[in-house]
């Protein structure tokens, strides 16, 4: 997960982004995001492979087109 500072006085402009933490976390393919943030803005809810799920082997698909 990354930040940057933005400023919104004159236009919008974007900081530099900076790692606010890393690790393994599940990314969904729903329209909705794979996280939630607290209402103060300090916390983030995000969803976590159990044990079995992060040593599993990811599958790759292959088709014959």
């Amino acid at each position: 997960m990354m930040a940057a500072d933005i400023e919104t006085k004159f236009g919008f402009s974007a900081g530099k982004p900076n790692v606010l933490f890393e690790g393994l976390y599940l990314l969904t393919t729903a329209s909705f995001p794979f996280y939630d943030v607290s209402r103060d803005g300090q916390r983030f809810l995000m969803l976590k492979p159990n044990e079995q799920q992060a040593q599993a082997a990811t599958p790759i698909l292959c088709w014959n087109v």
